[in-house]
């Protein structure tokens, strides 16, 4: 899935916590500060927070470090595969 079709599937309303997390997992191939993240959902600093937090608390994702006031945030090993959760997400198999 193209970055453009994300923001697009992100900026709608109803776009679903699944597909966020989907976005979040894929977008932390590499470590990402949460501003960066935030930036790339579109979404408040709030609401960032409480969807890492909450990934956290099940498992798919780590706060890292933090460096001042910036948290750096990774994908957990043994998480969801890329491939897989952009099959679900464009329903292409």
């Amino acid at each position: 899935m193209k970055f453009e079709q994300a923001q697009t599937l992100l900026r709608r309303r109803n776009s679903g916590a699944t597909f966020r997390r989907r976005v979040v997992l894929r977008a932390l191939e590499r470590p990402r500060t949460q501003t960066e993240l935030r930036n790339y959902l579109g979404m408040s600093n709030s609401g960032t927070l409480h969807l890492l937090r909450r990934m956290e608390s099940e498992g798919l994702v780590r706060a890292v470090q933090r460096v001042g006031w910036t948290q750096v945030w990774e994908r957990r090993t043994n998480t969801c595969d890329t491939d897989t959760a952009d099959e679900s997400v464009t329903g292409k198999t």
